[in-house]
């Protein structure tokens, strides 16, 4: 009579922790079937990307761009100007609002306490759980530099695409950085975070979107410098329309000061935030908060 063995569950693998790629495809897909039943959002998004296009067209012929010195260095016209500025302060919105709005979302849905009992480091849930809305951002991002050198004459014939390559990313990880904050900030509030409105409002008068900084005030400038947005534009802008040599960014008189402002809070101030939700999440787990709304 053999007898047959039967192998005992092995619990390292029963509760393996799944990796970045699954956890960021699991929230990819659960955001991509909830958008996919609203499907005129895409073309609503295309018609305000359209207008928003429109209206910058007609308002930088108003501007005369031999009145405005400062535009020499990013190619002297206000329509790519003002376009990449656009752009870049919808990307930095979706990134400090997205990931305290998917905690508060998930908060209000009674689903946290669920995701961060999972195996999956709560870092790791709280960097991939906008995956979606990253890439949705991105997508509308291009759709409107292309609308923008199809109808509106942008043309991208000078940009650097390799130092496009990594000024992007480090851009998207820096902007991410105040979005950490605001989640930890909803994490231990369990409100939504006023820090993305705050940020998006001196983004705009202080960051260098639709001016350049040299027309602002000293005190106005200094202020701007704090902001992740502004080394971020004066990187993308010289990349799409002014391309310098890699050695002109370390110059003195170069671009040095946004790539090391831009890499402070891409690679030094990011993990602080990421350190700060997971804190945030062990303070819930300790005082018993973590399901309360």
């Amino acid at each position: 009579m053999t007898s047959v063995a039967t192998q005992a569950p092995d619990p390292a693998r029963e509760f393996a922790r799944p990796g970045l790629l699954a956890v960021a495809r699991a929230f990819l897909m659960r955001d991509l079937r909830e958008d996919l039943t609203y499907r005129a959002s895409f073309l609503l998004g295309l018609a305000a990307a359209l207008f928003s296009l429109a209206t910058l067209f007609f308002f930088s012929r108003f501007i005369d761009p031999g009145r405005l010195p400062a535009l020499a260095s990013y190619g002297g016209s206000y329509l790519p100007f003002a376009l990449l500025g656009m752009v870049l302060l919808s990307l930095q919105h979706t990134a400090a609002s997205a990931y305290p709005r998917q905690v508060r979302m998930a908060q209000l849905a009674g689903t946290l306490e669920a995701m961060l009992a999972t195996p999956t480091p709560s870092w790791l849930v709280l960097l991939c759980s906008p995956v979606y809305r990253f890439g949705r951002a991105l997508v509308s991002a291009l759709l409107q530099c292309v609308l923008a050198w199809a109808f509106f004459g942008v043309s991208f014939a000078q940009a650097d695409w390799l130092m496009l390559a990594w000024v992007v990313p480090l851009s998207l990880l820096a902007f991410s950085s105040l979005g950490f904050f605001s989640a930890t900030a909803t994490m231990v509030l369990r409100r939504s975070d006023p820090i993305g409105l705050a940020i998006g409002g001196l983004s705009t008068l202080a960051g260098g979107v639709f001016y350049p900084n040299a027309v602002l005030p000293s005190w106005l400038r200094a202020i701007g410098e704090l902001l992740p947005i502004t080394h971020a534009l004066e990187l993308l802008r010289r990349a799409c329309f002014a391309p310098v040599a890699f050695g002109g960014l370390a110059a003195p008189s170069g671009l040095s000061r946004a790539v090391i402002g831009l890499s402070l809070f891409a690679l030094v101030i990011a993990p602080l935030g990421l350190m700060a939700f997971v804190w945030a999440v062990r303070r819930a787990r300790r005082d018993g908060s973590l399901s309360h709304y």
